[in-house]
């Protein structure tokens, strides 16, 4: 009995681990369910491969920057802003040494906050795509106090709209450094030379007389001299600016999550009891 009471167990033990096994495929698939409606209902924008075209330009210079983008609500667009900043990390609004440049009044514009930004472009579908994408060209000016140094263009995204009023609550942010220099100016004159000849007479003035045969006469000078030019010299010089500078580039790194689910398996086992009975017989004799 021993025997069949082990075999009767390792087959409930079977039989309840494949029950929580088809228990945890069904809890997978529902928190994955649950994660898809999530991101399409609320949304998730990204931002990557941020880059400037200038990486030293000087005070009142206009800092150009491209990237790629990801929106993953298809209900609306994706949000941005944009600021200058001596940090890589986006701040309040109002803070020193950043200023927005890019929000919901337009490109290289002023913002003393932020409050929807700029919503131009697709609506989200969950593919990376380029700036070009939102405005063809998006730039910001170096506010022309700005003193030499290492500073930050900074792009932050977010679905639908976005603020900083004067927290910001971008979904994603991105910087690129940029070094502003105020450069060496150099002067290359280019001399040309304008002659101006002038004659002087030299030698002895000759007098000529010629009556042509007539009681009137002529009186004439014959000059033998010999012409000395005189230049003034007129100069040009075409001033050239070379920024000496070091670009520094920061690279950022976006994080990625893994979520990893362990299953943990109930085992439940119901003892089974079989009662046995032996019969006994005592015969009785009764003599008569």
């Amino acid at each position: 009995m021993s025997v069949f009471r082990r075999s009767f167990d390792v087959l409930s033990e079977r039989r309840n681990g494949r029950r929580g096994l088809k228990r945890l495929n069904y809890i997978s698939i529902i928190a994955s369910l649950i994660l898809i409606n999530y991101v399409n209902l609320f949304g998730v924008s990204d931002i990557r491969n941020l880059q400037t075209t200038a990486p030293v330009v000087f005070p009142g210079q206009n800092v150009t920057v491209t990237f790629e983008f990801m929106g993953t609500n298809s209900g609306c667009v994706t949000a941005y802003f944009g600021a200058l900043s001596n940090q890589c990390l986006i701040r309040n609004a109002g803070s020193a040494g950043q200023v927005f440049l890019i929000g919901e009044s337009g490109i290289n514009v002023s913002h003393a906050q932020i409050n929807g930004g700029r919503q131009v472009g697709p609506n989200g579908n969950s593919t990376w795509r380029p700036s070009s994408d939102l405005d063809a060209s998006i730039y910001m000016t170096v506010p022309a106090g700005w003193a030499d140094g290492t500073y930050y263009a900074i792009i932050g995204v977010r679905d639908c709209n976005i603020y900083a009023n004067p927290s910001p609550n971008q979904e994603a942010q991105m910087c690129v450094a940029f070094t502003v220099s105020s450069g060496t100016l150099t002067f290359t004159p280019t001399r040309t030379r304008t002659p101006t000849p002038s004659i002087t007479p030299t030698g002895v003035q000759n007098v000529a007389d010629w009556n042509f045969g007539r009681s009137n006469a002529v009186a004439f000078i014959v000059i033998t001299a010999t012409p000395t030019p005189t230049f003034t010299p007129t100069y040009t010089a075409t001033p050239s600016a070379t920024p000496t500078a070091t670009p520094t580039s920061t690279p950022t790194s976006t994080p990625t999550y893994t979520f990893t689910m362990s299953p943990t398996p109930t085992y439940t086992s119901t003892p089974t009891a079989t009662p046995t009975s032996t019969p006994t017989s005592t015969p009785t004799d009764t003599p008569t």
